[in-house]
């Protein structure tokens, strides 16, 4: 993407406030703000995409993105551009994009699913690197015990989108 352009705009939802960026006719990057704010945002969406002009703007995408986030709307008719990465890694996100809503698989399994099951780990790796918050769900891999972990945007969001998705099984080990 080196000399490319990506544009991004910020919004909320019922979520909270989110950042979404567009690569051409696709999203590349979706983040929630949190308490992070907006400069971490940035900052990581600029470490993501280092040789593009990043700028702010309409992105044609915001709407559509609102209502996912909000869970009036689901992801599967959404064109995304997966950043520049591993071949590992690519591998893994689009095995995430596999997992249905309402559904949850373990880092092992998606490993297992990608014909390496001992590389947990590196999975799990690929999903803190994931850009595309919620529409690569990375939020819907957990841990083999049950328990929700690490989430980029918080355990409280993961939480959050599994519930509004359906998945309330994983929450007995939490409470």
């Amino acid at each position: 993407m080196a000399g490319s352009r990506v544009m991004f705009q910020v919004s909320d939802s019922t979520l909270g406030e989110f950042l979404v960026a567009q690569c051409e006719n696709s999203i590349c990057a979706l983040f929630f703000i949190g308490s992070c704010g907006r400069t971490v945002a940035m900052n990581d969406l600029k470490a993501a995409f280092p040789r593009s002009l990043v700028i702010e703007g309409n992105v044609r995408f915001v709407e559509q993105v609102r209502s996912i986030l909000n869970g009036t709307c689901g992801c599967s008719n959404v064109p995304i551009h997966l950043k520049r990465s591993g071949d590992f890694t690519i591998a893994v996100w689009k095995e995430l994009l596999k997992i249905e809503r309402g559904k949850t698989k373990t880092y092992s399994e998606v490993a297992t699913a990608l014909g390496r099951p001992t590389a947990y780990r590196a999975v799990a790796r690929a999903c803190a690197s994931n850009v595309i918050a919620v529409i690569v769900p990375c939020h819907r891999v957990i841990a083999s015990s049950g328990h929700l972990s690490g989430y980029r945007w918080g355990i409280e969001i993961k939480k959050k989108l599994l519930a509004m998705e359906g998945d309330m099984d994983i929450f007995y080990t939490n409470l």
